[in-house]
């Protein structure tokens, strides 16, 4: 599969425009939508998926993935979504020595920070407190009861069971904990491989014409260049030059074929002015100004301009406006943001996989607390979903770990960008990853946390047919440009 990306929009939504993508148990930013805002149509509570039933999806995703059980899978997702003010925070810290912090998926989960002194430091604990239920939550989950078991089916078609959501409640109920371990003797800090990446980004293309993309690797403290071509392809002489010019640890890897956006696609409710689809939607979100619209993938527009227009589930259409200044696709960043016109607004929900109620968003996390990655066959990094109108409801939501992360997207049709790079990229098995045609801009996410909008995928070419690569941009750049999500 190529690295691509994906362009299509959802059709006809449940209830009113429910956007792709997810929230975190704990919102590192919790937002009120404006008391004016009304939904085209009337909401209901029941909706969306509860927490619970949310938290076994994503659960069994992740059991299936690492051979724990669905208890442990889902004590683990709710530390890796409920705990980035935690994880920035021990970040800042030793942030003048931090090279790498990443999850270890293994049997020794936990958070792992490398960092360059000598010094042996003691373990922390990461914790994520219990989330209580008020009343109004036990009163609405009295009512949803007797739909819960029917009404949720995961993407292996497995029907979500009474005795799997009660574990799921006993999980969110409970403290739960995990190690935060520090690796000493690092070679050189995370801020001066993302300078080195940053300052030298034109040297990089000119030396490796093939380059897709240029990232860090938390794990290994080494700069990641990404290039086209079958192992070994890039001669050792250019390679030591690469590490020169760099000053910092680096490899090569190779994807089996270049990425590259894709072209427009049919499906529904976000069309162009001839009637096809072109993007998935991200979030519902706010501009400076507090008004409503679409947040989504810039490339949409920039490769593809014109009008789009929003199809509602009783059928009337809407032209969304272009917010022009947030039109950005570049090598840092890829976000665009629709406005709502008169008459149409949208709930703080996001669909999140084929055959399921929608989510509610709660929250987002950061780049900076989204931790990687995978490196030599170990599981390493931030387990999290994507879900596109093209591909998921063919394969189902798709999931995987977090693989670099401040990369800079190369491709041809991104603009040179200046400043910090937003993106980051997600690596799994071909048959739980897949994305193409129709799926730019969709959800980036997990449990109910948002973490960024599709942007292209790929496949490695040292393990081609195996794994695929889905490059996505944070909503860290959404919020650098004044926007917001709505929770």
């Amino acid at each position: 599969m190529p690295f691509r990306t994906a362009r299509s929009f959802p059709a006809k939504l449940a209830g009113t425009l429910l956007l792709s993508c997810v929230s975190a148990a704990t919102p590192l930013i919790a937002q009120e939508p404006p008391a004016t805002e009304q939904a085209s149509v009337p909401p209901t509570e029941d909706a969306s998926l509860t927490a619970e039933e949310a938290l076994v999806l994503d659960g069994k995703a992740y059991a299936e993935r690492f051979g724990v059980s669905l208890e442990e899978a889902m004590r683990r997702v709710t530390i890796m979504a409920g705990t980035s003010e935690q994880i920035e925070a021990i970040q800042q810290e030793f942030n003048q020595e931090l090279s790498g912090a990443y999850f270890d998926n293994s049997n020794n989960f936990g958070l792992v920070l490398r960092l360059t002194g000598a010094e042996a430091r003691q373990q922390r604990r990461l914790e994520r407190r219990a989330i209580k239920r008020d009343a109004r939550q036990e009163r609405r989950d009295a009512r949803r009861s007797e739909r819960q078991a029917a009404r949720a089916v995961d993407r292996q078609g497995r029907r979500i069971t009474d005795a799997e959501l009660a574990q799921a409640e006993q999980v969110i109920g409970s403290d739960v904990s995990t190690t935060v371990r520090f690796v000493p003797n690092a070679r050189s800090t995370r801020r001066a491989a993302l300078r080195a990446i940053e300052r030298n980004g034109r040297q990089i293309k000119e030396l490796l014409p093939a380059s897709q993309s240029t990232g860090y690797d938390e794990k290994t403290g080494e700069i990641v260049v990404a290039v086209v071509g079958t192992e070994n392809s890039v001669a050792e002489a250019t390679r030591s030059q690469l590490a020169t010019l760099l000053g910092v640890p680096t490899r090569v890897e190779y994807l089996a074929k270049p990425v590259g956006p894709t072209a427009a696609r049919g499906g529904t409710a976000l069309q162009n002015a001839s009637g096809g689809a072109r993007c998935t939607a991200g979030f519902i979100g706010y501009d400076s100004s507090n008004r409503p619209g679409i947040i989504t993938a810039g490339h949409c527009e920039k490769l593809a301009p014109g009008t789009f227009t929003y199809v509602d589930t009783d059928g009337k259409r809407y032209n969304l406006i272009t917010d022009t200044s947030s039109v950005v696709y570049d090598s840092k960043r890829d976000f665009l943001f629709l406005r709502f016109p008169t008459g149409l607004t949208g709930l703080p929900q996001f669909i999140g996989n084929k055959g399921e109620s929608p989510r509610s968003l709660t929250g987002r996390r950061t780049l900076a607390s989204t931790e990687a990655k995978i490196t030599d066959g170990t599981p390493q990094g931030s387990w999290i979903c994507f879900y596109g109108v093209t591909s998921s409801p063919t394969y189902g939501q798709g999931c995987g770990e977090v693989y670099w992360k401040y990369i800079d997207y190369t491709h041809p049709t991104a603009s040179p960008g200046t400043g910090p790079s937003y993106y980051a990229t997600i690596i799994g098995p071909t048959t739980g990853l897949r994305c193409g045609p129709g799926d730019s801009g969709g959800p980036v996410f997990a449990w109910q946390t948002a973490f960024g909008v599709v942007t292209a995928c790929s496949e490695n070419s040292y393990n081609a047919g195996k794994d695929s690569v889905l490059y996505y941009s944070s909503t860290d750049a959404a919020y650098a440009a004044g926007y917001r999500l709505a929770y």
